[in-house]
């Protein structure tokens, strides 16, 4: 058998033209097409191909029984790659052992495990006993492998599969060496069911496909594991989790492959502050699996970049009737590969043109470097995403533990087939004492013959670290924000080593361009080709090989910061006159504060119920006063003009001015109309009829279109109208249809309904998308034609994207856990877009760019608290500030962006400003508005979906009939609240049958 060994790629290549071959068992690495077939489906008749793996130059294939087609022999193979032009079966094995719920495996030293120990004349473990021979043998010390929990051996947890539900309610048991540790009730605290990952002192659980989030433990006490954090924003789950590290994250990914194919990704490097950060479409082979290599994942049909998660690379797999579903092992730049169904089998792909001449190396560790008070007890876990030379892997050799400067600690070394190294020392660490982990140039090499780069770390027992740490980066910035697409950008660091180290830095631009060389100098260029937002790296290392690495988003476009087209608002600022304006509804009134100082100009009574306003050209404030039928002016010094009168029951509601236009626009959510009032005169030139509850508006950028929000629905649509503003005629209706089919399921992150309480409209600055936020009611549930109504799937709310130019909807966003999403508005530069939760008391930032190419909640940034009941919100594009209106907390959020905004820095300062000088309800009405509109308390609503406003916005009522079959009540219309007196005109309810108001809270609940 001939192979070329590309270890010794480098040494020949000058010498000759071709290359080498080598005597020795392999696979060949070499120039290759990327998405080429390089074999046909092989061996078909094994069935549903569910494992592959790779020890000391073979192949092996392990077949699932389930699922296979019918005829299948479910035996376990040996293969010889030497040939790709001649791939042939070696060794037919019997039938398969299903290891590791059949989609896994483990490497302990020279020993590959695809079964368990038993029989132990025909154990399925395989030892290498010399280059290119393996034996099989029994595995010392081999516990299983059967479910996902034997990965980390010799620790255990157990596993919670929603295909295995008689034992969703079992304990959660962690034990070692099969001595229980710890016992809890897993389930009942968390909900989570999932798959564990074990590495350090942290546990996770990461769903399957019900798509019930994510929870962290630390172990550090594996007695009491301590709860760290539960995820269920997004509905984060998918077949078969894994963990991917690099660069300092640790990231949870979830191929999923319902309700299309896709793949999820959840932030755990804060373990104790999980973030949902994408979620990507995948079309093709069903994504169930994934697998790794270096910075690229590999799912489906795809090839991903996990730096950007993007796909760079889709397989033909359609094409060449080959399923990769079920198994994708990068072996150096080729790709074997394992399918169901009637393509079921083994196939061997290229996956890059080059060569695999990169050696592995360290993705994420726990403990991390310079880790003080680390458990004594715990594992040494590290993730090295390589098809590894698992017989390179020597304790004590190539991979050392040991006290500073002292002898190589013993113990047990694990490598599984998702990557991750479990390193168990023989005897609980020394006490107060400093380790240094070191993984020697050159040692662990992969399965191409690529040897790693050194990599060294330390951590403690005790509260300190001794000898060498790693350098501290003290500055890390770009030239410009935003930088322009082709131009040069200059990047700089700055770092200082502990010992007065010579430093050297690399860079990696997160574009998918090569990262530089290690240099001693801190500064380089980099020019993006393409608008979008990247994740700039820089490593810095010293002279014993820590490393340290810092991030910088980086946004590239051709926009420049400017005021987004104007939209109906509660809040707005008047940048020429640096005048930030807001409307106090219960008050009757308007303040106007400095924008720079915050400080307060005025107080201006306007009329009753003010719930928007806009500023003209010379710095007018025009009012829409819902209560008095009215609109209000006041000059910049907060002086009264005379309103413009409207007629009883017109109850304005939104009003825009375009910018230098001459006129404003005004909904009548009374009479269902639009009228346009001249600015000079105040006089009403124009007046159209829409329809019914008339509210939110938005203008296009040339303010020549204006988007008008039917507020309360037809049953099964929401409507918004496109209006002239020159000849006040409607252009369009747009149509929000009602929810559901497989894109929308009912679940615990999406659902059926339709969109209702159309609240909140914005134009992007381009034009070219309308974003409308509302809830979404699901009035199709219930008892009389399937399950009941659930917390889950009963209200829920929604951001839908709409193309103005087709005037169809393009994406509908469940924002979950959240209710009565109020207002929305776009960033300076058009690439953020921001959502209040009146209900919820929180702010949801997303990210426009991640969104437009993502599924679900893929382009979420992060959740932050605000004030009560928030309404509003706007923008000053001189400082960065966000200016939110909390309409119960009387007051402003003011957030500083400008950090966020340029480097993408997670933090996000803030201060409160009160905007009512008294307060005009009584403390206990005051409060009892709070409460009902705050589905974020647990007493009103389990996971923050509904309150008593989220079907009686301003006390009336959301237009809908609900089966209410479930709670003895039948079909019933939702009422109006407007004239009740609580319980002083008998008991409540259709029947009668509430004698307090809070029972209510049986419907809420």
């Amino acid at each position: 058998m001939r192979i070329f060994w590309p270890a010794l790629m480098g040494m020949v290549l000058g010498a000759v033209s071709g290359p080498v071959l080598l005597e020795g068992q392999g696979f060949p690495n070499v120039p290759r097409t990327p998405g080429q077939l390089l074999t046909p489906l092989l061996a078909p008749e094994q069935g549903r191909t569910a494992v592959i793996a790779y020890h000391n130059g073979w192949l092996y294939t392990v077949p699932e029984m389930p699922s296979s087609q019918p005829g299948s022999d479910f035996l376990v193979r040996r293969w010889n790659l030497s040939d790709l032009t001649n791939v042939r079966v070696e060794e037919v094995y019997e039938e398969t052992n299903h290891p590791v719920m059949a989609h896994g495996y483990v490497h302990l030293g020279d020993y590959l495990c695809l079964g368990d120990n038993w029989p132990p004349e025909r154990p399925f473990s395989f030892r290498a006993v010399s280059p290119g021979v393996n034996e099989r043998a029994v595995a010392p010390g081999l516990q299983g492998p059967y479910d996902r929990g034997d990965l980390f051996q010799p620790w255990h947890i157990n596993t919670y599969w929603s295909y295995n539900p008689d034992e969703i309610d079992d304990l959660a048991v962690l034990s070692k060496n099969g001595q229980a540790l710890a016992t809890w009730d897993h389930i009942g605290e968390t909900g989570v069911i999932g798959h564990p990952f074990l590495i350090g002192n942290l546990l996770i659980f990461a769903s399957d496909q019900s798509r019930t989030g994510v929870a962290t433990y630390d172990l550090s006490d594996p007695a009491h594991p301590r709860l760290l954090d539960v995820l269920k924003t997004g509905g984060p789950g998918g077949y078969w989790p894994e963990l991917w590290g690099g660069d300092g994250k640790l990231y949870i990914v979830f191929p999923y492959q319902e309700p299309s194919q896709g793949m999820r990704v959840v932030d755990a490097t804060d373990p104790a502050n999980l973030r949902l950060v994408s979620d990507v479409a995948l079309p093709g082979a069903e994504t169930m699996y994934v697998q790794f290599q270096d910075e690229f994942a590999f799912l489906g049909s795809h090839k991903v970049d996990m730096r950007t998660f993007s796909s760079v690379l889709r397989l033909d797999t359609e094409g060449n009737q080959v399923d990769t579903s079920q198994f994708l092992l990068p072996l150096g730049n080729l790709l074997a590969t394992g399918g169901i169904g009637e393509n079921q089998g083994l196939a061997i792909w290229a996956h890059q043109a080059a060569p695999d001449t990169r050696g592995p190396s360290v993705g994420y560790h726990l403990p991390r470097a310079g880790q003080t008070n680390y458990p004594r007890g715990a594992p040494i876990s590290l993730l090295i995403h390589e098809t590894l030379d698992t017989t390179t892997l020597t304790v004590g050799t190539n991979f050392i533990v040991r006290p500073l400067g002292g002898d190589s600690v013993s113990g047990k070394a694990v490598f599984s087939f998702d990557d991750i190294l479990t390193f168990t020392p023989a005897q609980n660490l020394l006490p107060n004492t400093t380790y240094e982990v070191i993984l020697p140039e050159g040692g662990i090499k992969d399965v191409a013959g690529n040897g790693i780069e050194e990599y060294r770390f330390l951590f403690s027992t005790g509260s300190t670290v001794s000898g060498n740490l790693p350098p501290e980066i003290t500055a890390f910035s770009s030239s410009q924000h935003p930088a322009k697409p082709g131009v040069a950008l200059s990047f700089s660091a700055a770092a200082r080593d502990p010992e007065d180290d010579a430093l050297e830095y690399r860079f990696d631009f997160g574009d998918g361009t090569p990262r530089t060389s290690w240099s001693a100098s801190s500064a380089a260029e980099h020019a993006y080709t393409a608008p979008g937002r990247y994740l700039a790296k820089v490593h810095v290392r010293d002279e014993g090989s820590l490393v340290s690495i810092s991030i910088l988003t980086v946004t590239v476009t051709d926009e420049t910061k400017s005021p987004p087209p104007g939209r109906s608002t509660e809040v707005t600022c008047d940048e020429v006159r640096r005048t930030v304006w807001t409307v106090n509804p219960d008050h009757g009134t308007v303040s106007a504060f400095d924008i720079d100082s915050l400080g307060k100009r005025f107080e201006t009574a306007v009329g009753d119920a003010p719930r928007s306003l806009a500023i003209d050209s010379e710095g007018r404030a025009w009012v829409a006063c819902r209560g008095g039928d009215r609109v209000a002016r006041v000059l910049p010094d907060g002086t009264l003009l005379a309103p413009v009168l409207l007629d009883y029951g017109d109850a304005p509601h939104g009003i825009v001015i375009p910018p230098g236009g001459d006129s404003a626009f005004v909904s009548l959510s009374g009479p269902g109309e639009i009228v346009r009032i001249q600015l000079a005169t105040g006089t009403i030139t124009g007046r159209l009829a829409l329809g019914p509850t008339t509210r939110a508006l938005a203008l296009s950028p040339d303010g020549e279109t204006l988007y008008v929000s039917r507020f309360l629905s037809a049953s099964d649509h929401g409507e918004i109208w496109e209006v002239d503003t020159f000849s006040m005629t409607r252009r369009a209706t747009i149509r929000l249809d009602k929810l559901g089919n497989d894109a929308h399921r009912d679940g615990p992150a999406e659902g059926k309904g339709t969109p209702n309480y159309l609240a909140g409209l914005a134009v992007s600055k381009d034009g070219g998308r309308l974003l409308v936020s509302s809830n979404k009611a699901n009035t199709d549930k219930g008892l009389l034609t399937g399950p009941d109504l659930d917390q889950d799937n009963t209200v829920r709310n929604l951001l839908t994207i709409v193309d103005t130019t087709t005037r169809e909807v393009i994406d509908s966003i469940d924002l979950d856990n959240s209710d009565s999403a109020s207002a929305v508005a776009f960033s300076p530069l058009d690439d953020y877009f921001f959502v209040t939760l009146q209900g919820n008391n929180d702010l949801m930032i997303f990210d426009r760019i991640e969104v437009e190419r993502s599924a679900g909640l893929g382009g979420f940034v992060t959740r932050q608290r605000v004030g009560s009941a928030p309404r509003s919100l706007a923008f000053d594009t001189v400082t960065d500030r966000l200016f939110v209106k909390n309409d119960l907390g009387r007051d402003f959020t003011v957030f500083e962006l400008s950090g966020f905004f340029a480097s993408g820095r997670a933090d996000f300062p803030r201060q409160e400003v009160v905007t009512t000088a008294t307060e005009v309800l009584s403390e206990a009405v005051l409060r009892g508005k709070r409460i009902f509109h705050h589905a974020g308390d647990p007493r009103m609503s389990g996971e923050g979906y509904l309150s008593c406003a989220t079907c009686h916005a301003d006390g009336g009522h959301d237009g809908r009939t609900w089966d209410f079959t479930g709670r003895g009540e039948g079909l019933r219309n939702t009422t109006s609240l407007n004239g009740r007196a609580g319980m002083r005109q008998g008991n409540v309810h259709w029947t009668a049958n509430f004698d307090e108001i809070q029972d209510f809270e049986n419907d809420i609940r």
